[in-house]
């Protein structure tokens, strides 16, 4: 059995402004950290750099376990769901969400709409898909709010400065982002603190769950933006925080019911906002980073495992779900 790496090797641009839409990727660096570390845990690993050369080669790998949570590809809300797709066609194992909860992921109106059916709370909004629905904004009663596009990730469209205050900042931030980005999303916007809960396990047995708090400059984000200047060019330093003994029972209860029902998915981020006893779901991230400092290996080194483990344990994950479920 060879685990097989599909990731990029790009390095963030540092002159990325509010339009670029290559943020979503692995970078050099985390790449090659996942191939040195899955090799330093006696695995056979073959690295290619997109989906396309996996194909090219893919019956080489009917055995193997295919990495499907690395690569960003191009701009597309259908990217997700190529590799899990490719996999299943092939019958080949993969680590990561099957292709239904990537395609729910992407899709933030879609996931918010899913979301529903549980206990925790959704921000107010409204999906606007064309600059004439623009007038729909004269309508919302939820200031300030924050606007974004809908099928993006990894900070795509969002800026730190992502807030409107009012209906006529609202309307030239949605403009701004409508030339790039459709559909969006209009959303009331949380000041509070920032928390992702992080989740690893099968469809029966959840081996990790953790409350992880998101801290820039040291500091709650609470009235800031998390945007693709503190994200990706660095603007602010930031640091992870497990908080899962202050935080509220019945979220991570939540937490858990959600990822069981959700069938396959291996590893996944809930991320919102906690304020006032409430715990505000913006977004579940079934693609979430695999970098050493990220929410998910801050989450596992709490638990005593090193970032190798945390690979090892993944892997692990990927193949009791296909047992439990044959």
């Amino acid at each position: 059995m060879r685990i097989v790496v599909i990731a990029e090797e790009k390095e963030v641009n540092p002159k990325n402004d509010f339009y670029a839409t290559s943020f979503d990727f692995s970078s050099k660096t985390v790449t090659q950290n996942i191939i040195r570390c899955l090799k330093n845990k006696n695995y056979d690993v073959v690295h290619y750099l997109n989906p396309q050369q996996f194909l090219d080669n893919i019956k080489k790998h009917k055995n193997d376990i295919v990495f499907s949570t690395l690569w960003g590809g191009p701009h597309s809300r259908n990217k997700r769901s190529y590799l899990s797709s490719i996999c299943e066609a092939y019958q080949i194992k993969y680590i990561g969400a099957d292709t239904y909860v990537q395609a729910l992921c992407q899709d933030k109106y879609l996931s918010k709409l899913y979301l529903e059916n549980y206990m925790f709370k959704i921000p107010k909004y409204i999906e606007i898909k064309t600059f004439d629905e623009l007038k729909r904004i004269d309508y919302i009663d939820f200031f300030p709010c924050i606007i974004k596009p809908s099928n993006e990730g990894s900070s795509v469209g969002i800026s730190d400065n992502n807030i409107a205050n009012n209906k006529e900042e609202a309307i030239t931030l949605a403009k701004k982002i409508l030339k790039k980005y459709r559909p969006i999303l209009v959303e009331q916007f949380i000041d509070g603190r920032e928390i992702s809960i992080c989740l690893a396990g099968t469809t029966k047995n959840i081996r990790l769950c953790e409350a992880v708090e998101l801290l820039l400059n040291d500091e709650i984000v609470g009235s800031k933006i998390w945007g693709f200047e503190s994200k990706k060019n660095k603007k602010s330093k930031v640091t992870r925080k497990i908080i899962t003994n202050e935080f509220p029972n019945q979220f991570i209860n939540e937490a858990k019911k959600i990822f069981l029902e959700l069938g396959k998915v291996d590893l996944m981020r809930i991320d919102g906002k906690w304020e006032n006893n409430n715990f505000y779901v913006i977004e579940l991230s079934s693609d979430c980073s695999l970098h050493k400092e990220c929410f998910m290996s801050s989450a596992f080194k709490y638990n005593n495992y090193t970032y190798d483990d945390m690979l090892d344990v993944l892997i692990q994950i990927c193949l009791d779900n296909y047992n439990e479920n044959k």
